[in-house]
């Protein structure tokens, strides 16, 4: 889960911000693990699915544009 709340959170900046550089692609780990510590530390297991599933749809939803959008700078 950690990894697709990463990869959601980088998606949704190239999203808004329209920049797919690697610097915004690939941001440090450090908002996004205190993030997921907030989040998970107390969450069950069922809770936990429950919202990587969540974080997947939406990962899924933006996918497309972030891919056309990182294609056309060369970085996908």
């Amino acid at each position: 889960t950690l990894i697709d709340l990463y990869e959601l959170r980088s998606w949704e900046e190239i999203s808004e911000s329209g920049d797919c550089s690697c610097g915004v692609r690939f941001p440090g780990w450090e908002e996004v693990s205190e993030e997921y510590a907030e989040r998970f530390s107390t969450s069950s297991n069922a809770e936990h699915t429950q919202v990587q599933l969540q974080i997947r749809r939406e990962r899924n939803d933006i996918r497309q544009g972030v891919q056309e959008i990182c294609e056309a700078q060369g970085n996908w």
